[in-house]
C-alpha cells in the first residue's frame, strides 16, 4: 500500500455532528429488526436485495444515525477533546485517557475483555502513569517507581543526565544537575555592587571589598557587609588618595563578620586619607 498523500488540516470543519437537529437511530450493537443496520452487521444483506425480490430499503434514521455517531467522535477531536476514562472500554497502549483532573498514559493493557479488568487511572501505576511524571516533567498522584538514578538511564520516554554531564544535546538535565553545572562554572550567585560590597559564587568563595573613613592615624573596627559563613582567610588593605603618605596601616583581629584596621602617622605629616580594604573567604 503505497502513502503518497500528505495530510493536511480539513478545509471545511464540523459545526456540529450530522443530523444533530433532525432525527436519527443510534445504531446498536445487534440488529434491531430486519432490514436494521447495527455496529456488529452494518447494514444486512436483507439491504442489497431488490424489493421486487422481498428486499428491505435501509432506512434513513440508520444512516443520520451512523453519521450522527462518527461526526460526533470527530467533532469532539476537532475541539481538541481528550477522552475521559471508561470502565466499559478496553485500553491497551499507548492509549491517553483524561481521569481525576490530570492526563494518563496506558502502560499496560486494562478493560473489562483483558486478563487485568478495568482499572481506573490513579489507583495502579502498572496500568496508567500521570502523563506528566511519564514526560519527567512532574509528579504522580499514585505510588510511582523510586527516585530515578541520574545515571543516563531511560526513565519514562527522556533520558536523564548525570549530574556531571556537559556535553549530552539528546538528555534531559534535572534540578540537581543545572544547581551542579552552574555551581561548577564560577557563575556569581548573589552580588551587592556597592560600597561596601560582595560577589558570592556558587562554590562558596566569597570576595568583600569597602573603604575606612579618612583619617590622619586611627584604628577603625570594619564590619564586612556579610558573614563569611566559614572562615575569612585573608584582608588587604592599601592607601586611598588623599594628603596622608608617610604613615604605616595593618590588618588584625579579623574575624568571620570584622576585622580591624589601624593607620600610625608615624611622622606627624598631618593630612587624612581613606584605606581601601578586601577580603576574601567561603
Amino acid at each position: 500500500m503505497a502513502f503518497d498523500k500528505i495530510p493536511s488540516v480539513p478545509a471545511t470543519l464540523f459545526s456540529r455532528p450530522f443530523a444533530d437537529n433532525g432525527t436519527y437511530q443510534m445504531p446498536p450493537d445487534d440488529k434491531a429488526g430486519p432490514g436494521r443496520a447495527s455496529q456488529k452487521e452494518g447494514f444486512p444483506s436483507e439491504t442489497q436485495v431488490p424489493l421486487s425480490q422481498g428486499g428491505i430499503a435501509p432506512n434513513r434514521l440508520d444512516f443520520n444515525g451512523a453519521f450522527h455517531m462518527l461526526s460526533a467522535f470527530a467533532f469532539w477531536q476537532q475541539s481538541g477533546g481528550l477522552w475521559p476514562h471508561n470502565a466499559a472500554v478496553n485500553y491497551q497502549q499507548p492509549a491517553i485517557v483524561v481521569a481525576e483532573g490530570a492526563i494518563w498514559w496506558c502502560v499496560n493493557p486494562s478493560g473489562p475483555a483483558t486478563s487485568a479488568g478495568a482499572v481506573a487511572p490513579g489507583t495502579n501505576a502498572a496500568y496508567w502513569k500521570n502523563f506528566a511524571e511519564f514526560l519527567g516533567v512532574g509528579s504522580a498522584p499514585v505510588a510511582g517507581p523510586a527516585t530515578p538514578a541520574l545515571d543516563g538511564s531511560p526513565q519514562g520516554i527522556v533520558t536523564l543526565a548525570a549530574d556531571s554531564d556537559k556535553t549530552s544535546r539528546d538528555k534531559a538535565a534535572t534540578p540537581a544537575g543545572v544547581a551542579a553545572q552552574i555551581a561548577s562554572s564560577g557563575a556569581i550567585w548573589g552580588q551587592s555592587l556597592t560600597n561596601p560590597g560582595y560577589v558570592k559564587h556558587p562554590n562558596g568563595f566569597i570576595m568583600q571589598w569597602g573603604q575606612t573613613p579618612s583619617s590622619g592615624g586611627a584604628t577603625f573596627t570594619v564590619t564586612y557587609p556579610i558573614p563569611f559563613p566559614s572562615l575569612c582567610v585573608n584582608v588587604q588593605a592599601t592607601i586611598g588618595p588623599g594628603s596622608y603618605r608617610k604613615g604605616i596601616w595593618g590588618v588584625n583581629l579579623i574575624s568571620n563578620t570584622t576585622c580591624q584596621i589601624t593607620m600610625n602617622d608615624i611622622n606627624n605629616s598631618g593630612g587624612s586619607a581613606p584605606v581601601y580594604w578586601q577580603a576574601i573567604g567561603w
